[in-house]
């Protein structure tokens, strides 16, 4: 699709896509120590066989995320109104860029709210269901896409509307296969107790570390194009991230899908197998993830000139590039991630995580005072 809203709405509009998506992700900050470990625990109490202790992390965790979703909601509100005033926009775009801010903002909180009953396909090892579903919702996306681009004036904030959309039907999908898998799992008041809210979140507060320094290492790049550089430059900077990170994407999804056994293993203190799941798991990631990276360094350029003939080709290919070469070393060891939120010990990794961000954030932040030439 990126050729076709580049056509449609130009370089400088498509980087407020991933500008406003990194914007509203900064608000998980407020929940990821409540999220990030909650599947964790309810998976573990199922396979003990406590389904009582498992309802209470269940329930504990949806109410406090219903909250959670109203105050995210009114910040965002605040944001979208005053949007002009924090971030670069031309005045073209003020109106189109905070409707699609407050779209997106609204995916963000229902995905919250909702987020919990997924947990049943990860219970059950049944992540080709999660999956499947996610590719049924893109091809509703993209269709609803371009309809609306195809037949109606263009504008930005369609691409917040058909995000919306799937996440209705991906809302829809997670209820139907939660109560299908995991009948014994129950959201009710009465399993409301404060005392799991606070064991969860304590345990994922250094999720929470970990967060902040995925924000510093590549979160903040696009604003910073935007407030350092132009809007321009930014849109650039957000193409070349496209492939990159959707390579990522997929072997993050990949070894996702590796989790739900390694839970199981560790929650029957089987060890041994733990660790030959661990190991087939590297094996296969670092195997595959070989190919496509080949192929964007050997044939990135023709493909640029081919995908965005307007654009600057040999730019595009050497930023992309750029942005790559650290998934060489890191996309084998994608699914060791997981051990550390299955055994509840990420401290280690959290602030080893930060530092090492901390690095890469003052290193760009010092290179963009310092250095005056574009990108």
């Amino acid at each position: 699709m990126t050729p076709f809203i580049v056509e449609k709405l130009g370089t400088d509009a498509y980087g407020y896509i991933g500008l406003s998506n990194n914007i509203i992700g900064y608000s998980s900050l407020l929940t990821i120590a409540v999220n990030s470990m909650a599947g964790r625990f309810i998976t573990v109490k199922v396979h003990e066989g406590e389904s009582e202790d498992a309802n209470k992390y269940m329930s504990s965790i949806f109410y406090i995320n219903l909250l959670l979703s109203a105050i995210i909601l009114l910040a965002l509100a605040v944001v979208t109104a005053f949007l002009p005033e924090l971030i670069n926009i031309p005045e073209a775009l003020v109106g189109d860029v905070q409707a699609l801010f407050a779209m997106l903002g609204v995916s963000s909180v229902l995905g919250l709210m909702t987020g919990v009953i997924s947990v049943g396909a990860f219970i059950r090892n049944r992540l080709d269901i999660t999956n499947i579903r996610n590719v049924v919702g893109s091809f509703i996306r993209v269709i609803l896409m371009l309809l609306l681009f195809g037949l109606f004036v263009p504008h930005l904030w369609y691409i917040g509307l058909t995000v919306i959309v799937m996440d209705v039907y991906i809302i829809g999908s997670n209820y139907y296969f939660y109560r299908l898998l995991t009948p014994e799992l129950h959201v009710k008041w009465k399993y409301f107790d404060f005392k799991y809210v606070k064991e969860v979140t304590a345990a994922g507060a250094w999720n929470l570390i970990s967060r902040l320094s995925e924000m510093l290492s590549r979160g903040f790049d696009l604003l910073l194009a935007n407030l350092f550089i132009n809007a321009n430059a930014m849109g650039i900077l957000s193409i070349t991230q496209i492939i990159p990170m959707m390579i990522l994407g997929f072997f993050s999804m990949l070894s996702g899908n590796f989790a739900p056994e390694f839970t199981r293993l560790y929650a029957v203190k089987d060890f041994n197998g733990l660790k030959a799941e661990l190991l087939r798991a590297v094996r296969v990631t670092g195997f595959f993830s070989c190919i496509p990276l080949s192929l964007l360094f050997a044939y990135g350029d023709m493909f640029f000139k081919l995908w965005l003939p307007t654009e600057d080709a040999v730019l595009l290919y050497r930023l992309s590039c750029l942005g790559s070469l650290g998934m060489i070393f890191a996309i084998p060891q994608e699914p060791l991630w997981a051990i550390f939120t299955i055994t509840n010990k990420v401290k280690k990794s959290s602030i080893n995580l930060f530092l090492n961000s901390i690095a890469i954030f003052a290193t760009v932040l010092l290179l963009m005072l310092l250095c005056t030439d574009d990108i």
